[in-house]
């Protein structure tokens, strides 16, 4: 396996030519491999049908409730929960699609993101204090209901989930698996 140092080296010398093409997607890109390199955790990826609990089930394992729940669809973009042992108070960010200006922002505005995002936005991420010690090394991320009346969760979900290492499909108590569930899971094998 290469060493982190040398694999950033190597995304370092590709930086003049990545600034040259000036492509927001590049851009994203080389942004999301820097960060990878540099915290090489699992990506664990919430999966499920709106409303069947993938935020309830990030805030069992996060011991409080940190993410909005609702009754009604909440999750309108990827939340990325990074658990640090040393973190004493929680630290929100909005993360854009083309990676510039991403920035610090405050609780209230990372949960109305999370809500109602905007079309620069690619997802929000939640530095918080680690519960325990089974979650170090890992990034959560809870996305957006799969059959959501707004296309774009399905786009942010087709986009992202290339990148996850474990995927937890979530499937509600009160109905149990469905015919759609079997529809999303074939489709899903398709894009993996």
């Amino acid at each position: 396996m290469l060493d982190q140092k040398i694999l950033m080296k190597k995304l370092d010398s590709l930086e003049p030519l990545i600034r040259y093409l000036n492509d927001p997607e590049i851009n994203a890109i080389s942004t999301f491999l820097a960060d990878r390199i540099a915290s090489p955790d699992s990506f664990v990826t919430l999966l499920g049908e709106t409303s069947s609990g993938k935020s309830t089930l990030l805030n069992s394992f996060i011991g409080r409730t940190l993410l909005p729940v609702k009754a009604c669809p909440t999750t309108g973009a990827v939340c990325e929960i990074i658990f640090d042992p040393d973190q004493e108070e929680d630290h929100f960010y909005r993360i854009n699609k083309n990676a510039l200006n991403n920035k610090e922002i405050n609780k209230s505005v990372c949960m109305s993101l999370v809500e109602d995002p905007d079309k620069d936005l690619s997802r929000v991420r939640i530095i918080t204090k680690a519960p325990n010690a089974l979650v170090k090394n890992m990034r959560f991320f809870d996305t957006p209901g799969y059959d959501s009346i707004v296309q774009e969760h399905e786009e942010i979900l087709k986009e992202f989930l290339p990148n996850s290492d474990v995927v937890i499909y979530v499937v509600g108590y009160k109905i149990g698996i469905q015919d759609n569930d079997y529809n999303f899971l074939r489709s899903f094998k398709e894009l993996v």
